[in-house]
């Protein structure tokens, strides 16, 4: 029997609607339940960990999930595996609450889960000492300061990095010694009392401290 085109067009619909709960449904990608262990991250500035992801879909468990960052906060740096997900705080983010969508997917279905980070000021857990502690230098002369890092609480020697160094003087950093620099006032350096101010890093932590410089007149040459 012959169905008239009439007919055809009226059962249309009825295969649409069949296909899915919504007009754009798909009836092939089951949804995927999400769980996030821990749920949450606590994270000094510089600290990395990692966060194992799994899924379970009408109550099976999902193997072979694939994950997606999404729309990754500024600061926060996320790396992603199968079941696992590996945030880090760079040393330059800004404290405060943070959140990563994540989405998960899998040969046939489909999720999303929110991973909240919160980020903290990373503890300065070493002291710095300079040698000499306030050097004092003619103008077109230089000095070497050396650093030494002691570990708090324990007072134990802790390896620290000069990174950087900002003042008004010049100032040379040596790849071979780190724990180092040198200072070297051209003559016309004008006479007065500096600030430097010495970034240093040890581990996951990192510190700025004041260094007084003391530049004098240069010497006459006979």
């Amino acid at each position: 029997m012959k169905l008239k085109p009439l007919a055809l067009l009226a059962l249309v619909p009825a295969v649409l609607t069949s296909c899915g709960a919504g007009p754009f449904a798909n009836p092939f990608v089951a949804p995927i339940s999400v769980t996030l262990s821990p749920a949450s991250l606590n994270l000094q500035q510089g600290a990395s960990e990692r966060v194992s992801v799994t899924g379970t879909s009408a109550g099976a468990p999902v193997t072979g999930l694939t994950i997606a960052a999404q729309d990754v906060p500024p600061g926060l740096k996320v790396v992603t595996a199968t079941g696992t997900v590996i945030v880090t705080a760079t040393s330059t983010a800004i404290p405060g609450p943070y959140s990563v969508p994540l989405a998960v997917t899998a040969p046939g279905g489909e999720g999303q889960a929110v991973l909240a980070v919160t980020v903290t000021p990373a503890q300065v857990d070493y002291t710095v000492a300079f040698s000499p502690a306030a050097p004092t230098l003619n103008a077109g002369t230089s000095v070497h300061v050396s650093l030494t890092g002691t570990g708090s609480g324990q007072g134990q020697p802790r390896p620290v990095s000069v990174t950087a160094v900002s003042g008004g003087l010049p100032v040379t950093l040596d790849v071979n010694d780190p724990q180092g620099l040198t200072i070297a006032p051209p003559d016309t350096q004008v006479p007065g009392t500096y600030v430097l101010q010495v970034t240093t890093a040890s581990g996951h932590s990192t510190r700025t401290d004041p260094l007084l410089v003391t530049v004098t007149a240069p010497t006459t040459k006979p």
